[in-house]
C-alpha cells in the first residue's frame, strides 16, 4: 500500500487495523471520540460520524468515513499492451527533403522520425491521398505540415502572400488551431516567403479580413470560422486550394461540425481550378464516423497505421508505453478530500509537478478551482490568518470553452511555459495539444468512451517521454475497469489510505489549528474547512450548487451502451454532496444553486411563450382576413390589396351613377 502498507481502512466504520495497534497502547483523542459516536450511533435517530462546532457553535456531523459501499476487489488480468513504438531508426536527411527544412528541424532539435513520420510522409509526399491513425503525441502535426511546405517552397517561380490559399488545415479547437499555427511558423523559417494565417473563433473578424487582403498561402482554422469567412468574406480565395487537411477528424464529429466540414469540402469543390486536391485525415481513434467522413473527403486514400497489427487483425486503442496507468477507486463521500490529497502529495510534497485534471462540466472546473485554492492556500479572511496556506507556490488555472478567447490563450500559452503547476480543464484540452512536461493525468470522473480516455490520458507521455495518469471511480463502476482491459489497456490499482495519507503528513490542522493525529482526522478537518468555507459564501455556496447540478445532468447524459457500468440508479444523490462540500439535501440543493442552467432554462421557456404568443395572433388574423376575403379570391392579395379593390369599385360605380344623372 505504498507508504501506509500496514494500514488497512474500513470504510463503514472508520476503525484502523494493522501494525503496531494493540491493547496496550494509548488511544489517541481520535479513537475516543468515535469511540463516543459509536455509542450515540446506538441511540435511534443519531447518525455516526466526526463531530465539530460551526460557526456559531451549533454541531456539525461529518460522516465522511461511515455507511461508505463496500470497496469491491477486482480480478485483474494480464494485459499485453498494444505497442506502437514512438521512434523509427530513419533520419530526416534520408528523405527527399529541402535541406533547408532538413536544417531548420535540426535546429529545433528534430533530427529522427517517428514511427508514423516514417509510415505516412512517403504516402503523403507521393501525392496520394491518407487516413493517418496514430497515438497522441507522435508528431503528426509534421507529418501534414513538412508535405505541404516542401511542395510549396519548390515552385518556380516562387510564391508570394498575393499568390492565394494553397493549403487549408481545419482543426477542431481553438488551442489545437493556435498550437498547428505556431508550429507552420517555425517551419516557414526555411520558406520565409511562404505565408502562414490563424483563422479561429472569438477573435476580431475585422483584424482576421484585414491579414487576409494581405494575402496568406496556409490557412490554419477552425471549422466555424472557417465557414463564417467562406460565406462573408468576398476577399477569400479558395480556387487555388491544393492541400485539404483534417487533423483531430473524430474530436470534431463529436463536437457537432459534420455540416460545417461538409460546408467547406462543398464550397472547395464548387470554386477549385486546380485539377486535383489532395487531402488528409488524421486522428488517434478509427471510428464508423470517420470512415464516413473519410469517404466523402478523400478519393482512394491509403490507411497509414503506426501501429503494429497483422493484416485482418482488429486495430486497438493505443496508448504511450512509457505511460504508467493506475485508477483509484473513491466512494462518492471521500472524493472531495481525495482529490485534495491527491494534489498536496504530488504537487507540493513531491517538488511541484505538472498536473491535468479533467471534469465532465464547467460549472466543476470553476468549484474545484476554487477548492484547490482553499486546499494550498487556506481561506481568506480571518481564517488565513490563523491557518497557514499550505503551497503558495503551485500555479493554479483553469481552462473550458466559455471562458473568453484571449482568457483560454493566455491560460494555454502560460501552463506550456511553466514548469510546475495543476490545469483544470474540460475536454476541451483533451485532443492534440502538446503541453511540455505533463507528469500526471487526473480523470475525476470517467469519459463517456474508451477513446475519449486514451485522448485525456494523451496529454502525457508524449514523443518518448514518461509520464502517470490516475482516474477516479465510484465502487459501482469498477466495471470500467474491465472495459480498458478488454481493449487491451493495462491499469494498477492505487489505494485509497496510499492517498489520503498525505493529508497527515502534510499536516492539515482543523479550524481550531490542532494538527491532525491521524489520517481520518486530517481528511475530516479538511472536509470541514471546505464545508464551511461554502456555507460561509453564498457566492461559492451557489457555485457548488451549480457544480452539483451539472455533475448528476452529466452523470445521466452517459451513452446507453455503457450505463450498466456508469448506472444512474447507482449513483447516491446525498453522498455525492458532500463531494461538493454541501450540507443540504439534494432535494434543496437544485431549488438554491440558481445558476446559468436555470436561467437559461427560465429564459428558453420564456421564449418558447412569446412565439406561442406570436403564432396565435397570426392565426387570429389568418382567420380575420378568411372572413373578409371574397369566395372568388385566391387569398394571395391580401386584405389591403381587397380593400384597395372594394374602394375602387364603389368609386367606379359612383362615377358611372354621377354620369348617368
Amino acid at each position: 500500500m505504498g507508504d501506509d502498507s500496514g494500514l488497512r481502512l474500513n470504510l463503514h466504520t472508520g476503525e484502523r487495523h494493522g501494525e503496531g495497534q494493540g491493547e496496550g497502547r494509548p488511544k489517541t483523542v481520535l479513537e475516543h471520540n468515535m469511540e463516543r459516536q459509536r455509542e450515540e450511533q446506538e441511540r435511534p435517530g443519531r447518525p455516526g460520524g466526526h463531530t465539530s462546532r460551526g460557526q456559531e457553535g451549533e454541531a456539525v456531523i461529518s460522516s465522511l468515513f461511515n455507511h461508505n459501499p463496500d470497496i469491491p476487489v477486482i480480478q485483474q488480468e494480464e494485459v499485453v499492451q498494444q505497442k506502437e513504438d514512438v521512434f523509427s531508426v530513419k533520419t530526416f536527411d534520408q528523405l527527399s527533403l529541402d535541406e533547408r527544412l532538413v536544417k531548420n528541424l535540426g535546429e529545433l532539435g528534430i533530427t529522427t522520425l517517428t514511427t508514423i513520420q516514417s509510415k505516412a510522409l512517403p504516402v503523403i509526399m507521393g501525392g496520394k491521398d491518407a487516413l493517418v491513425k496514430s497515438q497522441t503525441g507522435s508528431g503528426k502535426t509534421l507529418t501534414y505540415a513538412l508535405p505541404i511546405l516542401q511542395s510549396l517552397g519548390a515552385r518556380r517561380p516562387k510564391i508570394d502572400r498575393k499568390s492565394g490559399v494553397f493549403a487549408i488545415v481545419i482543426v477542431p479547437t481553438r488551442e489545437l488551431a493556435v498550437q498547428s499555427f505556431e508550429w507552420f511558423q517555425k517551419l516557414c523559417k526555411a520558406f520565409i516567403w511562404v505565408v502562414p494565417c490563424l483563422l479561429v473563433g472569438g477573435e476580431n473578424r475585422k483584424a482576421e479580413k484585414a491579414r487576409m487582403r494581405k494575402g496568406a498561402n496556409v490557412l490554419v482554422s477552425t471549422p466555424g470560422r472557417l465557414v463564417d469567412h467562406l460565406e462573408k468574406t468576398e476577399t477569400f480565395a479558395v480556387e487555388r486550394v491544393e492541400w485539404v487537411v483534417l487533423d483531430e477528424a473524430d474530436r470534431m464529429l463529436e463536437l457537432g461540425y459534420e455540416r460545417e466540414v461538409r460546408k467547406v469540402l462543398t464550397a472547395l469543390q464548387e470554386r477549385s481550378q486546380v485539377p486535383r486536391r489532395q487531402s488528409v485525415l488524421l486522428s488517434a481513434t478509427l471510428t464508423s464516423s470517420i470512415q464516413q467522413l473519410s469517404e466523402i473527403s478523400l478519393r482512394h486514400p491509403v490507411f497509414v497505421d503506426a501501429a503494429e497489427a497483422e493484416e485482418g487483425e482488429a486495430r486497438e486503442l493505443v496508448t504511450p508505453t512509457n505511460l504508467t496507468q493506475t485508477f483509484l477507486l473513491v466512494p462518492a463521500k471521500l472524493r472531495l478530500v481525495t482529490l485534495g490529497a491527491f494534489v498536496l502529495w504530488k504537487c507540493q510534497l513531491a517538488s511541484r509537478k505538472k498536473m491535468l485534471i479533467f471534469f465532465p462540466t464547467q460549472d466543476m472546473v470553476d468549484f474545484y478551482t476554487k477548492f484547490l485554492e482553499v486546499v494550498l492556500w487556506g481561506t481568506s479572511g480571518e481564517e488565513a490568518r490563523k491557518r497557514k496556506g499550505l503551497d503558495t507556490g503551485v500555479e493554479l488555472l483553469r481552462l473550458h470553452g466559455s471562458m473568453k478567447q484571449q482568457d483560454r490563450l493566455a491560460v494555454f500559452q502560460q501552463f506550456r511555459s511553466s514548469s510546475s503547476g495543476v490545469l483544470l480543464c474540460t475536454d476541451v484540452a483533451a485532443r492534440g495539444l502538446d503541453l511540455p512536461q505533463v507528469d500526471w493525468i487526473v480523470q475525476y470522473t470517467a469519459p463517456t468512451s474508451v477513446s475519449d480516455y486514451v485522448h485525456r490520458v494523451g496529454r502525457t507521455a508524449r514523443i518518448g517521454a514518461r509520464g502517470s495518469s490516475v482516474i477516479l471511480l465510484l465502487p459501482s463502476e469498477a466495471g470500467f475497469v474491465k472495459c480498458l482491459e478488454s481493449n487491451k489497456i493495462p491499469l494498477a490499482e492505487m489505494t485509497l489510505g496510499q492517498v489520503l495519507t498525505k493529508l497527515l503528513k502534510a499536516g492539515v490542522a482543523g479550524r481550531e489549528g490542532r494538527p491532525p493525529c491521524s489520517m481520518e482526522e486530517a481528511a475530516t478537518n479538511l472536509q470541514m474547512t471546505m464545508e464551511a468555507a461554502v456555507a460561509e459564501s453564498p457566492k461559492l455556496h451557489q457555485l457548488a450548487c451549480q457544480a452539483y447540478v451539472s455533475f448528476v445532468r452529466s452523470y445521466a447524459s452517459y451513452p446507453t451502451n455503457i450505463r450498466d457500468v456508469f448506472c444512474f440508479k447507482e449513483l447516491h444523490l446525498g453522498h455525492c454532496a458532500k463531494s461538493f462540500a454541501l450540507r443540504d439535501p439534494p432535494s434543496k440543493i437544485t431549488g438554491i444553486g440558481k445558476g446559468q442552467w436555470v436561467e437559461k432554462q427560465e429564459r428558453r421557456t420564456k421564449d418558447i411563450k412569446r412565439e406561442e404568443k406570436i403564432i396565435k395572433a397570426q392565426k387570429r388574423r389568418i382567420d380575420q382576413k378568411s372572413l373578409v376575403m371574397s369566395e372568388f379570391s385566391t387569398g394571395f392579395a391580401g386584405i389591403s390589396q381587397q380593400d384597395k379593390e372594394e374602394r375602387k369599385t364603389k368609386k367606379l360605380k359612383k362615377v358611372s351613377t354621377f354620369e348617368k344623372w
